[in-house]
């Protein structure tokens, strides 16, 4: 990870599916992490097949979320995050 989370922005999450701009995530991850961003990722697991986990985990320093169960008790805390900071009512 470029950026330790005392320095980051905040965090970014980004949540890929299948679909072929899933391709596109490392260059988002690298442009992210040069703004500042703490940055996670988050798949489905059809989304995996479309991602290169190993080069993700690498950059980002944590695992891929992509266990069914995990994906949807991650999408809760994200959404409960974004309540928090005022964005959802």
């Amino acid at each position: 990870m470029s950026e330790t989370a005392s320095n980051a922005r905040g965090a970014l999450y980004i949540i890929s599916c299948a679909a072929s701009s899933a391709t596109l995530v490392p260059n988002l991850v690298r442009q992210a992490q040069t703004a500042s961003w703490e940055v996670c990722v988050i798949t489905t697991p059809q989304g995996t097949k479309f991602i290169d986990s190993p080069l993700l985990e690498r950059l980002m320093g944590y695992v891929i979320y992509q266990d069914k169960n995990t994906v949807s008790q991650k999408m809760c805390h994200v959404a409960k995050r974004i309540q928090r900071m005022g964005f959802l009512s």
